[in-house]
C-alpha cells in the first residue's frame, strides 16, 4: 500500500495521481484518506471513489463543505466489511 503525508496544507496531488498509475488504479474505485481542505478538494477534483476526512483539528464542516464525502474523528471510528 501506498502512503504518503505532507508536511504541507497543499498536498501533492500530481504524486497522488502518479503513484495510483503506477499500480493501475482507478481512480473511481480508490479511497483517498485526508485531514486538509486542500487534500479533500484534490479528492473531489481527481474524481476518486470516496474521499474520506479525518477532522483532527475541529474543522468537520469544513471539510464537508470541500467535498469530503465522510467525515470522522478517528480512523479507529470505521468499521469496514470486505466488498464482494
Amino acid at each position: 500500500m501506498w502512503n504518503y503525508r505532507s508536511e504541507t496544507t497543499d498536498p501533492p496531488f500530481a504524486l497522488t495521481v502518479s503513484a495510483l498509475a503506477a499500480r493501475k488504479d482507478r481512480y473511481f474505485r480508490s479511497l483517498l484518506e485526508e485531514d486538509s481542505q486542500a487534500g479533500v478538494k484534490s479528492g473531489q477534483r481527481g474524481h476518486f471513489g470516496l474521499v474520506l476526512a479525518v477532522d483532527r483539528a475541529g474543522q468537520g464542516e469544513s471539510l464537508v463543505a470541500a467535498g469530503a464525502d465522510i467525515v470522522v474523528k478517528s480512523l479507529g471510528d470505521l468499521a469496514l466489511a470486505p466488498i464482494n
